[in-house]
C-alpha cells in the first residue's frame, strides 16, 4: 500500500461510531438510535463521544433530554449520509442487478424544462436502476394525496414529516433582447413590457421598488409559464421581469440581456426547495436524487 493510501484511510473514522453517529443525527435521539441500532443508548454515545474526539469537533449540543446537531454535525451529517446513501446503491447494484426502482419527481414546469431536464441525463446515467417519473405541474406538492417521492418546489410543506432544505436560489431581472437598449429603468414606459402572471414577483413590485412611475402597466403582455415568457423576451416581443436562474441558458448565450445598468438595490428573490418525507431519506432513489442535486449546486451547474 501506497503512502497516499496509508494516509487516506488513517483520515477514516472507524465505521461503528459513523453508524451511531448517522443514526442519531437523523432521529436527532440517542435513544431512537439504539433502538435502531440495538444496542445500549449509552454505547451510542460513547461512540459519538469517540468520534468527536477524533474529529475535534462537537457534533452535537446535548440538552436536558433533548439532542440537536451543531453546526459542524449538521455539515457532517450530510456528508456521512451521502457517502452511506452511495454505499448502498452501489452494493444494490453488485448484488440485485437489474432491480430498478421509479423515482417520482414532481417540479414546477418552466424549471423542469430550463434547469432540471437539461442536467437530467447525467443522473439517469449515473443510476441505470432507476426510472425516473417526472411530473411537471404548478400545482402544489402534497405527499398524502398524490403519489410523489421528492419535490423540488418554491412553497415549503409545512408539515413536520417532510424535510425541506433550500436547493437552489434565483433573482428577478428585467430581461430582453439586444436590440432594446435604455439609460435607465425610467425608460422602460417606451418598451412593451411582459408579465409572467404566476411569478411572486411583479413588474408593479418591481417598478415601485426602483421607484418608477411613469410605466402603464395596463397594457402588457401576459404569458404564462416562466419557459414561454422567456421566449417571448428572445423573440423580441419586449422586456420580461423573470428569473436569472431559468434564463441562465439565454442570457450565457447573449440572446437576452439587462437593458440598463441596475443601481445596488436589494435583489427580489426567491428560493426553491428540495422536499421529501422523512421517513424515506434513506431510500436509494431518494437518496441518490437528492444527493445528485446537491452536487449539482455545489459544483454550481
Amino acid at each position: 500500500m501506497n503512502p497516499l493510501q496509508v494516509k487516506y484511510l488513517k483520515d477514516l473514522p472507524s465505521l461503528l461510531p459513523l453508524v451511531a453517529f448517522e443514526s442519531a443525527a437523523r432521529h436527532t435521539s440517542f435513544k431512537l438510535a439504539a433502538e435502531e441500532l440495538c444496542i445500549t443508548p449509552s454505547a451510542v454515545s460513547h461512540r459519538i463521544r469517540g468520534l468527536e474526539e477524533q474529529l475535534g469537533l462537537a457534533l452535537f449540543h446535548r440538552f436536558n433530554r433533548q439532542l440537536a446537531l451543531t453546526d459542524a454535525g449538521a455539515t457532517y451529517y450530510k456528508a456521512v449520509r451521502d457517502a452511506f446513501g452511495s454505499i448502498a446503491r452501489s452494493t444494490k447494484t453488485l448484488t440485485t442487478p437489474g432491480t430498478v426502482e421509479t423515482l417520482v419527481i414532481h417540479t414546477p414546469p418552466s424549471l423542469a424544462s430550463k434547469w432540471l431536464l437539461p442536467r437530467l441525463s447525467q443522473f439517469i446515467a449515473l443510476n441505470p436502476n432507476i426510472r425516473v417519473r417526472l411530473n411537471a405541474t404548478e400545482q402544489k406538492v402534497n405527499f398524502h394525496r398524490r403519489p410523489v417521492d421528492i419535490a423540488i418546489c418554491h412553497d415549503a410543506p409545512e408539515d413536520p414529516d417532510i424535510h425541506v432544505e433550500v436547493l437552489l436560489s434565483e433573482q428577478f431581472v428585467p430581461l430582453c433582447a439586444p436590440k432594446y437598449r435604455l439609460e435607465s429603468p425610467n425608460e422602460l414606459a417606451r418598451l412593451p413590457l411582459i408579465e409572467t402572471e404566476r411569478n411572486p414577483v411583479t413588474w408593479a413590485m418591481w417598478l415601485e421598488s426602483h421607484q418608477v412611475t411613469s410605466v402603464d402597466l395596463r397594457g402588457a403582455l401576459r404569458i404564462d409559464p416562466s419557459a414561454m415568457a422567456l421566449q417571448a423576451a428572445v423573440d423580441g416581443l419586449g422586456v420580461v421581469l423573470e428569473s436569472d436562474l431559468l434564463a441562465r441558458q439565454e442570457i450565457a448565450s447573449g440572446q437576452l440581456i439587462c437593458p440598463f445598468r441596475i443601481d445596488s438595490i436589494e435583489p427580489m428573490t426567491r428560493n426553491y426547495h428540495v422536499a421529501y418525507a422523512t421517513s424515506r431519506e434513506s431510500e436509494l432513489s431518494i437518496a441518490a436524487f437528492s444527493g445528485w442535486l446537491r452536487s449539482l449546486v455545489a459544483a454550481q451547474l
